[in-house]
Protein backbone atom coordinates (compact mmCIF):
# COMPACT_ATOMS: atom_id res chain seq x y z
CA UNK A 1 0.00 0.00 0.00
CA UNK A 2 1.32 3.47 -0.90
CA UNK A 3 2.13 6.06 1.74
CA UNK A 4 -0.81 8.15 0.52
CA UNK A 5 -3.19 5.22 0.95
CA UNK A 6 -1.88 4.57 4.45
CA UNK A 7 -2.37 8.21 5.40
CA UNK A 8 -5.89 8.32 3.99
CA UNK A 9 -6.82 5.10 5.77
CA UNK A 10 -5.63 6.51 9.08
CA UNK A 11 -7.42 9.77 8.44
CA UNK A 12 -10.72 8.05 7.70
CA UNK A 13 -10.32 5.85 10.75
CA UNK A 14 -9.86 8.87 12.98
CA UNK A 15 -12.57 10.94 11.32
CA UNK A 16 -10.60 14.16 11.85
CA UNK A 17 -8.59 16.76 9.98
CA UNK A 18 -5.11 15.67 11.04
CA UNK A 19 -3.45 12.67 9.52
CA UNK A 20 -1.75 9.96 11.56
CA UNK A 21 1.73 9.12 10.33
CA UNK A 22 4.32 6.47 11.05
CA UNK A 23 6.88 8.36 13.07
CA UNK A 24 9.60 5.76 13.26
CA UNK A 25 10.56 6.28 9.63
CA UNK A 26 10.96 9.66 7.96
CA UNK A 27 10.08 9.42 4.26
CA UNK A 28 12.40 10.95 1.72
CA UNK A 29 11.90 14.23 -0.09
CA UNK A 30 8.85 13.75 -2.36
CA UNK A 31 9.57 16.73 -4.66
CA UNK A 32 11.82 16.00 -7.66
CA UNK A 33 12.54 19.71 -8.23
CA UNK A 34 13.01 20.91 -4.64
CA UNK A 35 16.19 20.23 -2.68
CA UNK A 36 17.38 23.52 -1.21
CA UNK A 37 14.88 25.22 1.14
CA UNK A 38 15.04 28.50 3.07
CA UNK A 39 13.16 28.60 6.38
CA UNK A 40 12.43 32.19 7.38
CA UNK A 41 12.11 33.08 11.08
CA UNK A 42 8.51 32.53 12.15
CA UNK A 43 6.68 35.79 12.76
CA UNK A 44 4.62 36.54 15.85
CA UNK A 45 0.94 37.19 15.01
CA UNK A 46 -0.39 36.25 18.45
CA UNK A 47 -1.95 38.53 21.05
CA UNK A 48 1.35 38.53 22.97
CA UNK A 49 3.60 41.16 21.35
CA UNK A 50 6.60 39.95 23.37
CA UNK A 51 6.57 36.38 22.06
CA UNK A 52 9.51 35.33 19.89
CA UNK A 53 9.42 32.27 17.65
CA UNK A 54 12.87 32.22 16.07
CA UNK A 55 13.77 29.08 18.03
CA UNK A 56 10.51 27.45 16.92
CA UNK A 57 11.46 28.08 13.29
CA UNK A 58 14.91 26.59 13.94
CA UNK A 59 13.27 23.48 15.40
CA UNK A 60 11.14 23.29 12.26
CA UNK A 61 14.30 23.45 10.11
CA UNK A 62 15.84 20.61 12.12
CA UNK A 63 12.72 18.50 11.68
CA UNK A 64 12.70 19.12 7.92
CA UNK A 65 16.30 17.92 7.70
CA UNK A 66 15.21 14.55 9.10
CA UNK A 67 13.44 13.95 5.77
CA UNK A 68 16.29 12.81 3.53
CA UNK A 69 16.92 14.85 0.42
CA UNK A 70 16.62 18.41 1.75
CA UNK A 71 19.26 21.05 2.35
CA UNK A 72 18.08 23.86 4.60
CA UNK A 73 19.03 27.48 5.16
CA UNK A 74 18.22 27.94 8.83
CA UNK A 75 16.31 30.96 10.14
CA UNK A 76 19.33 32.55 11.82
CA UNK A 77 21.34 32.18 8.61
CA UNK A 78 18.49 33.85 6.76
CA UNK A 79 18.26 36.67 9.30
CA UNK A 80 22.01 37.29 9.14
CA UNK A 81 21.82 37.55 5.33
CA UNK A 82 19.19 40.30 5.45
CA UNK A 83 20.43 43.83 4.83
CA UNK A 84 19.98 46.35 7.68
CA UNK A 85 16.36 47.47 7.66
CA UNK A 86 15.40 45.06 4.86
CA UNK A 87 11.70 44.24 4.84
CA UNK A 88 10.54 40.80 3.79
CA UNK A 89 6.79 41.27 3.62
CA UNK A 90 5.46 40.78 0.10
CA UNK A 91 5.66 37.73 -2.13
CA UNK A 92 8.20 39.55 -4.29
CA UNK A 93 10.35 40.20 -1.19
CA UNK A 94 10.16 36.54 -0.18
CA UNK A 95 11.07 35.21 -3.63
CA UNK A 96 13.92 37.67 -4.07
CA UNK A 97 15.31 36.64 -0.69
CA UNK A 98 15.10 32.92 -1.54
CA UNK A 99 16.98 33.53 -4.81
CA UNK A 100 19.79 35.12 -2.82
CA UNK A 101 20.54 31.61 -1.53
CA UNK A 102 19.86 29.95 -4.90
CA UNK A 103 17.11 28.04 -3.07
CA UNK A 104 14.41 26.00 -4.77
CA UNK A 105 11.72 26.88 -2.23
CA UNK A 106 11.02 28.89 0.90
CA UNK A 107 8.91 28.37 4.02
CA UNK A 108 7.09 31.40 5.42
CA UNK A 109 5.06 31.07 8.62
CA UNK A 110 3.17 33.13 11.18
CA UNK A 111 2.42 31.83 14.65
CA UNK A 112 -1.18 32.93 15.14
CA UNK A 113 -2.02 31.42 18.53
CA UNK A 114 0.23 30.26 21.36
CA UNK A 115 -0.28 28.86 24.84
CA UNK A 116 2.88 27.10 26.10
CA UNK A 117 1.33 25.73 29.30
CA UNK A 118 0.37 22.09 29.60
CA UNK A 119 -1.71 21.18 27.66
CA UNK A 120 -0.11 23.49 25.06
CA UNK A 121 -1.69 25.06 21.97
CA UNK A 122 -0.05 26.38 18.80
CA UNK A 123 -1.78 27.98 15.84
CA UNK A 124 0.38 28.36 12.74
CA UNK A 125 -0.21 29.73 9.25
CA UNK A 126 2.27 28.31 6.72
CA UNK A 127 3.14 28.90 3.08
CA UNK A 128 5.53 26.70 1.09
CA UNK A 129 6.53 28.48 -2.12
CA UNK A 130 8.66 27.66 -5.16
CA UNK A 131 11.35 30.18 -6.00
CA UNK A 132 10.87 29.62 -9.74
CA UNK A 133 7.29 29.39 -10.94
CA UNK A 134 6.00 26.28 -12.67
CA UNK A 135 4.23 26.69 -15.99
CA UNK A 136 0.54 26.00 -15.35
CA UNK A 137 -2.47 25.53 -17.59
CA UNK A 138 -5.37 27.92 -17.06
CA UNK A 139 -7.47 25.13 -15.52
CA UNK A 140 -4.75 24.39 -12.95
CA UNK A 141 -4.45 28.07 -12.07
CA UNK A 142 -8.24 28.19 -11.61
CA UNK A 143 -8.09 25.15 -9.32
CA UNK A 144 -5.39 26.72 -7.15
CA UNK A 145 -7.03 30.14 -6.96
CA UNK A 146 -10.39 28.62 -6.05
CA UNK A 147 -8.94 26.38 -3.34
CA UNK A 148 -9.72 27.19 0.28
CA UNK A 149 -6.01 27.59 1.08
CA UNK A 150 -5.19 30.12 -1.66
CA UNK A 151 -5.74 33.31 0.33
CA UNK A 152 -4.32 31.98 3.59
CA UNK A 153 -0.83 32.76 4.67
CA UNK A 154 1.69 35.40 5.67
CA UNK A 155 2.18 36.88 2.17
CA UNK A 156 -0.41 37.79 -0.45
CA UNK A 157 -0.68 35.68 -3.60
CA UNK A 158 -2.03 36.84 -6.93
CA UNK A 159 -3.27 34.83 -9.89
CA UNK A 160 -0.21 35.62 -11.98
CA UNK A 161 1.99 34.15 -9.22
CA UNK A 162 0.12 30.84 -8.93
CA UNK A 163 3.10 28.91 -10.31
CA UNK A 164 5.01 29.62 -7.09
CA UNK A 165 2.33 28.00 -4.93
CA UNK A 166 3.06 24.63 -3.31
CA UNK A 167 0.95 24.67 -0.14
CA UNK A 168 -0.70 27.08 2.25
CA UNK A 169 -2.83 26.38 5.31
CA UNK A 170 -3.51 27.32 8.90
CA UNK A 171 -3.98 24.75 11.67
CA UNK A 172 -4.36 24.95 15.42
CA UNK A 173 -2.61 22.12 17.26
CA UNK A 174 -4.38 22.09 20.62
CA UNK A 175 -3.32 19.41 23.09
CA UNK A 176 -6.68 19.72 24.83
CA UNK A 177 -8.10 17.73 21.91
CA UNK A 178 -8.10 13.95 22.06
CA UNK A 179 -7.01 13.59 18.43
CA UNK A 180 -3.90 15.70 19.08
CA UNK A 181 -3.08 13.79 22.25
CA UNK A 182 -3.25 10.51 20.34
CA UNK A 183 -0.76 11.85 17.81
CA UNK A 184 1.53 13.11 20.59
CA UNK A 185 1.56 9.67 22.19
CA UNK A 186 2.43 7.98 18.87
CA UNK A 187 5.12 10.55 18.04
CA UNK A 188 6.64 10.51 21.53
CA UNK A 189 6.80 6.72 21.66
CA UNK A 190 8.61 6.67 18.34
CA UNK A 191 11.15 9.23 19.57
CA UNK A 192 11.72 7.76 23.01
CA UNK A 193 14.29 5.00 23.53
CA UNK A 194 14.78 5.40 27.27
CA UNK A 195 13.76 3.01 30.03
CA UNK A 196 11.99 5.75 31.97
CA UNK A 197 8.85 4.58 33.81
CA UNK A 198 7.14 7.87 32.91
CA UNK A 199 5.05 8.21 29.75
CA UNK A 200 7.16 9.59 26.91
CA UNK A 201 4.44 12.04 25.89
CA UNK A 202 4.75 13.99 29.17
CA UNK A 203 7.93 15.65 27.91
CA UNK A 204 6.23 16.68 24.66
CA UNK A 205 3.39 18.26 26.60
CA UNK A 206 5.42 19.96 29.32
CA UNK A 207 8.48 21.26 27.41
CA UNK A 208 7.85 24.02 24.85
CA UNK A 209 10.64 22.98 22.49
CA UNK A 210 9.42 19.39 22.39
CA UNK A 211 5.84 20.40 21.59
CA UNK A 212 7.17 22.69 18.87
CA UNK A 213 9.08 19.71 17.47
CA UNK A 214 5.88 17.67 17.37
CA UNK A 215 3.96 20.49 15.68
CA UNK A 216 6.78 20.96 13.14
CA UNK A 217 6.54 17.30 12.21
CA UNK A 218 2.78 17.55 11.80
CA UNK A 219 3.10 20.63 9.60
CA UNK A 220 5.73 19.04 7.33
CA UNK A 221 3.74 15.85 6.90
CA UNK A 222 0.63 17.87 6.11
CA UNK A 223 2.52 19.89 3.48
CA UNK A 224 3.64 16.65 1.87
CA UNK A 225 0.17 15.15 1.96
CA UNK A 226 -1.64 18.08 0.37
CA UNK A 227 0.98 19.09 -2.20
CA UNK A 228 3.55 16.45 -3.05
CA UNK A 229 3.28 14.28 -6.19
CA UNK A 230 2.25 10.73 -5.44
CA UNK A 231 2.65 7.48 -7.25
CA UNK A 232 -0.68 6.02 -8.37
Amino acid sequence: MSRRALLLSALLAQGCGLESVTYKAYPGNPYPDIRHVVVLPFMNRTLDPQANFVEFSNIFASELLKFEGFRVVRPLQAAEAAAPGEKIQSLEDVLRFARRFKADAIVVADVTDYDPYDPPRIGISVQFLRTSARGLAAAEIDRIVQSSSWRRGPVGLSRDKAGHFIAAFEHVYDAHEERIRREIVAYAQAQDESDSPFPAEREFLAVQARYQQFVSNQVINHIFEVSAPHAP
